[in-house]
């Protein structure tokens, strides 16, 4: 319901669920190099920065967006990746949802993290 409400055609997405992390990367990178498939979100825990490196080329390869989800603990292991973000939930008492925080750009790191309010505050 959610990706309906934001105007996400459910008939053009592509759901894969993958029964390990070896064949998880190896769908997204074949997804990503596809050029009918603009973008490939995944859930990942790449063993290693050269599973990441094959999924940035196919990106790039294929014209397309790759955002891949990793736990927490992977922000302090090495990655290709030329923008990398840690995403937290504020408390509900904030007026704010979630914090961004950008560990790492082109231009370098950012010196405060972002802050998102709720999508009904946004004026």
């Amino acid at each position: 319901p959610a990706l309906r409400q934001a105007g996400i055609d459910l008939d053009r997405l592509l759901i894969i669920h993958a029964e390990d992390d070896a064949t998880a990367c190896w769908s997204m990178e074949h997804c990503l190099r596809n050029p009918a498939i603009g973008a490939a979100l995944g859930w990942l825990t790449p063993r290693n920065a050269h599973a990441l490196r094959r999924l940035q080329l196919a990106a790039e390869d294929g014209d397309s967006l790759g955002i891949v989800y990793r736990p927490a603990a992977a922000a302090r292991n090495p990655s290709p990746a030329a923008l990398r973000l840690r995403l937290r939930p504020r408390p509900a008492d904030a007026d704010t949802y979630m914090e961004v925080e950008i560990l790492k750009r082109r231009a370098g790191v950012a010196a405060a993290p972002l802050w998102l309010a709720p999508r009904h505050a946004v004026a």
